[in-house]
């Protein structure tokens, strides 16, 4: 067998993945300054709404988050005075 025997029965996961009911997509983010050591920036350059889902409103989750990922292009949860990127 080794290390690159088939152990997924047979299964595609590429056509898994591209199965056009799944919705799935591939898109660069375009994240602002993730890379940016004294204040990086996580949110992408637009928010991303094609093909999102609307959360249930069950008390839990966000029902106004009708976008794809963690954070819009205008969040601003990384902007407040409880989180520093100040170097060690």
């Amino acid at each position: 067998m080794g290390v690159l025997a088939d152990d997924d029965n047979g299964v595609d996961e590429v056509a898994w993945f591209l199965d056009p009911a799944r919705k799935n997509s591939e898109a660069d983010p375009m994240l602002t300054a993730p890379f940016d050591g004294a204040a990086p920036d996580f949110r992408p350059k637009t928010t991303l709404t094609e093909n999102a889902a609307t959360p249930p409103n069950d008390g839990f989750f966000d029902t106004n988050a009708t976008y794809i990922g963690a954070l819009t292009s205008d969040d601003t949860w990384m902007t407040g005075a409880w989180l520093s990127f100040a170097p060690n």
